[in-house]
């Protein structure tokens, strides 16, 4: 197994960003979020919905799902989990594991059968990944492929 190559870099903000009390007694809370990100050359968006667990000495687990939207009209889901724990920016420095899977790309209304675009590298990629995050819940991830 080895730590491919950076396959993109998203920043996200607290702009578009919601968030619910899921547990009291055992603390969990629901979030949705919005990043942004480019990968070869084509922008896109990143819908998650993250599931949190917070532990007594701060650091905290998740489990994510989310939806990319590529300005190409391709999609690609993702699923993961990750920990965190707190930074000296007020948020959290994380990093975890996701599986990427390829959906679609868009014919744009035509009808017409294209091929693949380039996100379709991304089918069945485990990709790894670093997080920061400061108080205000803004940040940014680098995620890079693993090989295996």
């Amino acid at each position: 197994m080895a730590l491919g190559n950076l396959l993109f870099e998203e920043n996200f903000d607290n702009k578009e960003r919601w968030e619910i009390v899921l547990d009291s007694d055992e603390p969990r809370t629901q979030h949705f979020a919005v990043g942004a990100g480019r990968f070869k050359g084509v922008n896109f968006t990143d819908q998650h919905n993250v599931i949190t667990k917070y532990l007594p000495d701060g650091t905290i687990h998740y489990e994510e799902k989310g939806i990319i939207f590529a300005d190409s009209g391709e999609i690609v889901t993702w699923n993961g989990h990750g920990i965190g724990r707190p930074n000296k920016k007020g948020g959290y420095n994380g990093g975890g594991s996701y599986v990427f899977k390829y959906k679609s790309r868009s014919d744009n209304g035509t009808r017409k059968k294209k091929k693949e675009g380039k996100f379709a590298s991304l089918d069945n990629v485990i990709g790894v990944y670093e997080l920061e995050s400061d108080k205000k819940g803004d940040g940014t991830q680098k995620w890079w492929e693993w090989k295996i």
